[in-house]
């Protein structure tokens, strides 16, 4: 397997990267890793790994290249949703080759942009970065996901009592709200929705997820799995709380406490996939077996 560590959106720490490099050799000793980065100094802000239209054009490459396995992000922060105009989205669609995209947090802007072409894999789980500080459950189902090309699932706690089945959207939360108007919004309807977030205060989600119900999102949706909502100075019941009382309406199965976001657990999922959430046992499992298109990455 060769896999291109790309940076859409914030430098990477340097030490985290190395470690999340070495951890991923470990795990996957055959694995051939390759960083794809240019000199930051083009960047016009020190937030940003690169220039605009120079990280369009190394996405563009690296998603349809067959020197290319997977494409596997280094970190999130902030970054990717500058550049989504520079890219040639129709040439992306019409591409012979379409490489998988792993990454989480900002690479939400990437995966629901790509959810609109259809784009055969789509992997939220762990950053290179972040993969030091990933749990071994996580890692473990990352390994299965990419040797044995079979996706967990995902266990979190009953909300809102109920059975669907839709493909996955979602991501962070945040970045999901700044779709909205745009092109690059996921498709919707009949969706399962699994959202996430971090630094966030109870006010804050609550005024998201009302933005949501107010631009008639998520009455669109099959089912909703919140993930980790980390860091916001609240207790679980605090959130529960609002969560039953901005989704109990919807008349949709809700899950939450799933073991996916910033935080050590961060279990992979398959984006665009067909999922069964269960809102009486809190599972979100894949519905149908799916091809994956990855080569073999030893054991």
């Amino acid at each position: 397997m060769k896999i291109a560590a790309f940076s859409p959106s914030s430098p990477p720490d340097s030490a985290k990267m190395q470690g999340g490099i070495e951890l991923l050799r470990r795990l996957l000793s055959t694995a051939s890793i390759t960083c794809f980065s240019k000199d930051e100094a083009t960047a016009p802000f020190s937030y940003l790994a690169q220039e605009d239209t120079e990280q369009a054009q190394l996405f563009q490459h690296l998603m349809t290249t067959d020197e290319i396995d997977l494409v596997w992000a280094m970190r999130g922060g902030y970054g990717s949703l500058r550049w989504l105009t520079h890219v040639d989205w129709h040439a992306l669609a019409h591409a012979p080759r379409k490489n998988p995209l792993m990454g989480f947090s900002d690479v939400t802007f990437l995966h629901s942009a790509l959810l609109n072409l259809h784009w055969p894999v789509l992997i939220h789980g762990p950053l290179l970065t972040t993969l030091i500080k990933t749990d071994t459950p996580s890692i473990e189902a990352v390994k299965r996901l990419l040797i044995h090309h079979e996706p967990p699932s995902l266990l979190g706690q009953p909300l809102l009592a109920g059975t669907a089945r839709g493909h996955l959207i979602g991501g962070n939360l945040t970045c999901l709200l700044h779709t909205l108007g745009t092109t690059f919004e996921p498709p919707w309807d009949q969706a399962i929705l699994v959202i996430e977030d971090h630094n966030e205060a109870l006010y804050r989600i609550d005024r998201m997820l009302t933005h949501l119900r107010l631009a008639d999102r998520l009455s669109r949706l099959a089912g909703i799995a919140v993930g980790e909502i980390l860091h916001t100075g609240i207790d679980e019941q605090q959130l529960k709380a609002l969560l039953l009382d901005r989704l109990q309406d919807l008349g949709i199965p809700v899950i939450w406490n799933l073991p996916v976001g910033h935080g050590t657990r961060n279990m992979p999922f398959i984006l665009g996939m067909k999922y069964e959430i269960q809102g009486e046992t809190g599972e979100l499992r894949p519905y149908s077996r799916i091809s994956i298109e990855l080569p073999p990455a030893g054991p």
